[in-house]
């Protein structure tokens, strides 16, 4: 509790707010836990807590006076971020300016937040621009996302480079949209990208992509879309429209699903269709292309 009350106060002077830790467990070999965590924001509104933190650091860098925290658990993660119109900086960014280095030229922070896995359990994230008015469906201004569960892995994150393994992730939004489960494996640099394993169900939706690959050239940290060619293909798969309705309400009647087949390619000057299959299956059939159907498209093109 003493050290928990110590860093809480170190914390508060860094970010210059209030900064509440319950107490602080060395765990399991280089396991450490900290209980009830509250940081408020700078209007003094609670901005982030979680019941439980467990990280997991490097005693080898620790060795040498740096902190690096390989993975992270956050339990019962509530977050309330909001900012109040689109050119006002949002109520976190003090915590992003707080940690950011204001001269290069000087000795980096022992602090490194090399996080390469994160699990959250019961998360209820928030976001809202204040300014905007509250739609009937999905909007970037407003998200509300409840029991959140995640597990993902951050393998290589640089200005030049991508390396992102999502092995799980749940949600309920409050506009109605629920993913059930969400997995992939995306690499991505300057040249190429690469999207492995991608399979999203939601509750009558279950869609499945085989490997997607795409490459590109930049110039002046600009996408030469001239450059630009990708190709991939959709596995067998079952797509309710009225799955997708909090983000076009007009499908919300679509409850009949739809399978679908595909592979394509595609460069900045057309796309070509090598083949593409869709059925909207009779009532009470099982959901595949075999079944009998009612609507059937079968084509191939460019």
């Amino acid at each position: 509790s003493k050290i928990g009350s110590t860093v809480a106060s170190v914390l508060s002077k860094k970010l210059g707010t209030k900064v509440q830790v319950g107490r602080i467990d060395l765990g399991f070999l280089n396991r450490i836990i900290i209980d009830d965590v509250r940081i408020r924001d700078q209007r003094g509104k609670m901005m982030l807590q979680s019941s439980r933190v467990s990280a997991k650091l490097d005693y080898l860098a620790l060795a040498k006076g740096e902190i690096t925290i390989n993975s992270a658990q956050l339990f019962s993660l509530k977050a309330r971020l909001y900012k109040t119109s689109a050119q006002a900086k949002p109520n976190f960014q003090f915590v992003l300016d707080s940690l950011a280095s204001k001269d290069t030229t000087k000795q980096k922070t022992p602090l490194n937040l090399a996080i390469q896995s994160i699990i959250i359990r019961h998360g209820e994230i928030s976001y809202d621009q204040l300014d905007k008015p509250h739609a009937d469906k999905l909007t970037p201004w407003h998200v509300h996302v409840r029991e959140l569960s995640s597990h993902i892995m951050l393998n290589k994150l640089t200005a030049d480079s991508l390396n992102l393994n999502v092995k799980k992730l749940s949600l309920s939004e409050s506009s109605g949209l629920h993913i059930k489960a969400l997995q992939f494996k995306a690499v991505a640099n300057r040249k190429h990208a690469e999207l492995h394993g991608f399979y999203l169900e939601l509750p009558h939706t279950a869609l499945a992509l085989g490997d997607i690959t795409a490459s590109y050239r930049f110039m002046d940290n600009k996408l030469e879309m001239p450059s630009l060619q990708y190709e991939g293909s959709i596995q067998q798969s079952v797509v309710t429209p009225a799955d997708f309705a909090p983000l076009l309400p007009v499908l919300k009647t679509y409850t009949r699903p739809v399978v679908l087949a595909a592979d394509f390619n595609s460069t900045s000057m057309g796309v070509r269709v090598k083949h593409l299959e869709m059925g909207v299956p009779q009532q009470g059939l099982p959901s595949t292309l075999h079944s009998a159907t009612d609507i059937h498209l079968a084509l191939d093109g460019s």
